[in-house]
């Protein structure tokens, strides 16, 4: 038997038979209620597709997924799996095993935090992050594109935490670029002019963006120009309590007088 359909079968666990189908290039269990990853495919070492989509108990990726040296197609709702990043399942399955083997070797920490700084044009973004990185202010009073720089801080437990800092331009010719840089594994810093209504701001519009490319980060929300705030801005606090029901990542916001 080289291929074999389960799919939509309500199956909590795959047979132990079916470990015994040694040459079985393809196994589709996609759809049904399997209560994990199912052990009985890692000895067979023929299998090319496995397909366990559907599934939405697998919750990980064993270590002995390695063992399958000839799959190709795997398909797995990665956004249900807890320890291999999204972005390394979506690469090809050769790189899937590459992973799973370096982790395996041994971890190291990693001290760094992608911060990801979006906005209107001129809401104050660069201003911002020069305040929280003591950094000077750029001579060009408007970023071009995205800004990239690093900064270091020091915690309480006496280790070094360096924030990766992207600047992203605000003006409508760059929006459409923005969206290949929105990833997980991200802090999001979204800046809005208190100075200007808040539909100016299109604080929903950036919400949704990223909604769309990184549902699952965190999210910190800071109105600027707090010192020259309108009215509308003002009020815009239950406005806020509104938009962290709608997007629960929502952290926390807050409003300085950054210009």
């Amino acid at each position: 038997l080289r291929s074999l359909d389960v799919s939509s079968n309500r199956l909590k666990q795959l047979p132990a038979s079916f470990s015994e189908l040694k040459f079985l290039e393809t196994l589709d269990a996609s759809q049904n209620d399997l209560d994990g990853f199912p052990m009985v495919v890692v000895g067979l070492t023929h299998l090319r597709d496995l397909l366990i989509d559907g599934n939405h108990r697998i919750v990980a990726i064993p270590n002995s997924f390695v063992r399958l040296r000839a799959l190709v197609k795997f398909k797995v709702d990665y956004e249900h799996i807890t320890n291999i990043p999204a972005d390394i399942l979506r690469l090809p399955t050769s790189s899937i095993r590459k992973y799973i083997s370096e982790v395996t070797c041994g971890t190291s920490s990693c001290c760094t935090i992608k911060l990801v700084v979006l906005g209107q044009h001129e809401a104050g973004k660069t201003s911002l992050l020069c305040e929280l990185s003591h950094c000077p202010p750029p001579k060009l009073t408007n970023t071009d594109g995205i800004s990239l720089f690093n900064w270091k801080v020091t915690t309480s437990s006496k280790k070094d935490l360096v924030f990766s800092a992207w600047d992203f331009y605000g003006k409508d010719v760059y929006y459409l670029t923005h969206q290949f840089f929105l990833s997980e594994r991200s802090v999001y810093l979204l800046v809005w002019d208190m100075s200007r209504p808040p539909s100016f701001s299109r604080i929903s519009f950036w919400l949704q963006s990223i909604e769309s490319r990184a549902p699952r980060q965190p999210i910190l929300i800071v109105g600027t120009h707090l010192d020259k705030a309108c009215e509308d801005a003002l009020q815009f606090e239950d406005g806020l309590s509104k938009l962290q029901e709608l997007y629960p990542n929502i952290k926390h916001s807050e409003m300085v007088s950054i210009p």
